[in-house]
C-alpha cells in the first residue's frame, strides 16, 4: 500500500527520484518497475498506477462500457481522458523516472514534485498547488464532516 508525503526536486531534463518507500511498494508487492500515469480526477495532479492496478482499473472500464445501457456520454469522456494522457513511466536505475513535458505542463510540475500516497495509486502534485487543494481539508472541523458523510467506515 502507498502511504506518506514526500517532495523531491526536478532536474532539468524532467526526471525526478521516485521516494524509496514508494518503489519498495512497487517493486515488493507489484513485482514492477513501471508506473501507469494519467490526469488525476480532481485538481491539476497526475496519478501513478502500477501496471497491475492499471489493467485492473482498465477492465472494471471496459466492463461498464459492455454492460448494456451503462455506455453513457459521460463514461466516453472519461475513457478518452485517461486513456489519452496516459503514459507508462519506467523506473530508471538509479531510483527516478522522467516526467513527460506534456503531464508538466499540465500540472505546473516544474523544480519540486510532491508525492502523496493514496493505497493503491500514488498523486503527483506541484507543492503549492497541493497545500492550497488540501487547505480546506484542514480547517477545524473538516474531517469531522467529511467522515460524517462516510459512516460505513466505521471510524
Amino acid at each position: 500500500m502507498f502511504m506518506g508525503e514526500f517532495t523531491h526536486a526536478v532536474d532539468a531534463k524532467g526526471r525526478v527520484s521516485v521516494p524509496s518507500d514508494l518503489r519498495d511498494v512497487l517493486r515488493g508487492v507489484y513485482g514492477d518497475d513501471r508506473f501507469v500515469v494519467t490526469h488525476g480526477f480532481e485538481g491539476r495532479c497526475l496519478r501513478a498506477y502500477p501496471v497491475n492496478e492499471w489493467k485492473a482499473l482498465s477492465d472494471r472500464i471496459n466492463a461498464q462500457a459492455a454492460t448494456p445501457g451503462t455506455n453513457s456520454i459521460e463514461l466516453m469522456q472519461f475513457r478518452r481522458l485517461i486513456y489519452s494522457k496516459a503514459r507508462t513511466y519506467p523506473i530508471d536505475k538509479v531510483g527516478r523516472v522522467l516526467i513527460a513535458d506534456e503531464h508538466r505542463a499540465h500540472t505546473g510540475i516544474d523544480q519540486q514534485v510532491l508525492f502523496n500516497g493514496n493505497g493503491n495509486f500514488i498523486e503527483l502534485w506541484e507543492p503549492t498547488t497541493y497545500e492550497a487543494f488540501q487547505a480546506p481539508l484542514l480547517a477545524p472541523n473538516a474531517l469531522q464532516n467529511i467522515l460524517a458523510s462516510l459512516p460505513n467506515l466505521g471510524l
